[in-house]
């Protein structure tokens, strides 16, 4: 199953570039936008003062999680429309006898291959655009700290953020 699923998606790789593409920049939007919530240089402690005030701080947390909770719709969107393109090889499949779990699992392996991939592009992507803003947030805000700050935190959470939405597109399959 894992062989078929992987020769299948090689074999569409030109569809798959696109999905790639939008991930890749959506993932990369979301680390960026995770800075706020996790670079000590950008964050404030907030407390429940700046809740019931509605303060800045609180503001430009909850605008990043507003951020990451579109980024997350974005990429759960991509995905199943990605898989509805499929029609034809999910038709394939079922022709030849695998079950609804078995579909499921075939989905499952391409879209963890496809995130995979992602991530990795996007890793090495935010090595070259997190500095770059940084040095515009830094600037723009006055702090005079190392704009190279790669928060282990931050890798945690997108990967959290991945599993999380595996567990929305099965969910919707």
């Amino acid at each position: 199953m894992i062989k078929f699923s992987l020769e299948m998606l090689w074999s569409e790789r030109r569809k798959v570039y696109g999905l790639c593409t939008s991930m890749v920049m959506t993932l990369s939007i979301c680390l960026l936008f995770l800075q706020f919530l996790m670079n000590p240089n950008l964050t404030q402690k907030i407390t429940s003062i700046d809740i019931f005030q509605f303060s800045e701080t609180f503001c430009i947390s909850l605008f990043g999680l507003f951020i990451l909770a579109v980024c997350v719709s974005l990429i759960c969107y991509s995905c199943n429309y990605y898989m509805k393109l499929h029609a034809r090889e999910i038709g394939m499949v079922k022709m030849a006898g695998f079950s609804q779990g078995k579909i499921v699992l075939y989905q499952l392996i391409q879209m963890i291959t496809i995130m995979v991939v992602s991530v990795i592009i996007t890793f090495c992507l935010s090595l070259v655009t997190t500095p770059i803003f940084l040095t515009i947030v830094y600037r723009y805000c006055h702090i005079h700290q190392n704009v190279f700050y790669f928060n282990t935190r931050l890798f945690s959470m997108i990967g959290i953020l991945v599993v999380c939405i595996l567990i929305i597109l099965i969910g919707m399959q």
